[in-house]
């Protein structure tokens, strides 16, 4: 009887349930059974689109678009282009080749380029005062007004609050440089973009001035060293003339060789006397005569000859050593006379204006405000907003769902 009812009493705490994967219905014991939540509580763990889309959306894209259409300043732009032109001469090669002339300095256009986009610019134009006072008005925006509490007050804040206010491009196939500037009047973007183009022509001014220097300095430091060389080479020669005692070796050895030449002619001479002598009368007393005058010009012809190239400290010896050291002369000359000119180019070349800016565009004025940046500014708003409010929705529905 207690073991029917205890069966009895197990049946009743047993549920059905339908598996929608297989369509069977298995049984759940009570204490397994999992009370799910009631629809009113489903619903309020629940996103809630009609707030969160106004609080993470609409709200922020209200607020930028009072602040852009409301609140903040109008901006002005100011454009010019410029090209960096050098100018060079047409000479050797490049002469016979049509090179040279008016072409435009890549390295300088980069240069400007990065100068623009540096520090020194920004100290420059503010050397007066000037961008200072023209972003510390009383009637720019809190957003835009430097210095403030958004922006800071040091100078690296206002070089990096500056970047959003101008825009430099360079265009390798053209080789124009562009500049764009922006303030809060059309005056005020005209003055910057002059000032940025008024350090550029310094910057390449003091570019063209800086190679013309060490064009020249290098052409003198030329003619330096060739003249000291020169100059070295003169005392070498003077030294050999006051150890050989030879004014020019070359004078005395074209000397010697014609006094040799004479001596082999008149011992050839007084040979055939002799000679004529010996075969027609033995005995003539001028044979004795002519003997002693042979050999007498044999002795002097063996002298001159050791004299010339008989030992060490012949001529032949000397004049060797003297032409190597005349020709190092020669050539040392040939070099300060190809120095002097090379410097003499280089200093012709400094009176001209090697590097210098073309203008393209000049600095304008801009009597329109820029509307489509607001209306672009609100746009991004909206986008990144919508974005974020999307990305947590669906991370926190993801969320209560595993949850």
């Amino acid at each position: 009887m207690a073991t029917d009812q205890q069966e009895r009493q197990q049946d009743e705490t047993l549920v059905l349930k339908t598996i929608s994967s297989s369509g069977q219905l298995v049984r759940i014991d009570a204490d397994e059974f999992v009370a799910f939540p009631q629809s009113g509580q489903r619903k309020a763990s629940r996103w809630i689109p009609s707030k969160s889309l106004s609080i993470f959306v609409l709200l922020p894209v209200l607020v930028a678009g009072i602040y852009n259409f409301v609140i903040a300043t109008p901006r002005y732009t100011s454009e010019v282009s410029f090209i960096v032109r050098e100018n060079k001469a047409n000479t050797g090669v490049a002469a016979l080749i049509g090179e040279g002339g008016l072409t435009r300095s890549d390295e300088a256009s980069y240069a400007v380029v990065t100068y623009l986009e540096s520090r020194d610019a920004v100290k420059f134009l503010d050397s007066d005062g000037m961008l200072s006072s023209i972003f510390s008005g009383a009637s720019i925006d809190f957003g835009s007004r430097f210095p403030s509490w958004i922006n800071g007050s040091s100078f690296d804040e206002f070089y990096k609050h500056f970047q959003h206010y101008y825009d430099v491009e360079y265009s390798s196939t053209t080789g124009i440089v562009s500049l764009e500037t922006q303030g809060f009047t059309p005056i005020d973007a005209q003055k910057i973009a002059s000032r940025l183009l008024e350090g550029a022509e310094k910057l390449v001014n003091a570019l063209g001035d800086t190679a013309k220097a060490d064009a020249i300095r290098l052409a003198r430091q030329n003619v330096a060293d060739a003249q000291t060389k020169l100059a070295l080479i003169q005392k070498e020669i003077t030294d050999f003339r006051n150890d050989s005692r030879l004014l020019t070796p070359d004078v005395e050895m074209k000397m010697n060789s014609e006094i040799i030449t004479g001596l082999m002619s008149e011992l050839s001479t007084a040979d055939a006397q002799l000679s004529q002598l010996l075969q027609g009368s033995p005995d003539n007393p001028r044979v004795k005569e002519l003997q002693l005058r042979r050999d007498a010009l044999r002795d002097q012809l063996d002298q001159f000859r050791a004299r010339l190239s008989g030992s060490d400290n012949s001529l032949t010896q000397k004049m060797e050593a003297y032409s190597e050291i005349f020709l190092r002369k020669q050539i040392a000359e040939k070099v300060l006379v190809n120095a002097f000119a090379t410097l003499g180019k280089a200093e012709l070349d400094a009176a001209k204006k090697q590097l210098y800016i073309d203008e393209v565009v000049t600095p304008g004025v801009s009597d329109v405000s820029e509307h489509m940046r607001p209306l672009l500014n609100v746009f991004l708003t909206l986008i990144l907003t919508f974005s974020a409010y999307w990305t947590v929705k669906t991370a926190w529905e993801l969320a209560m769902d595993e949850g």
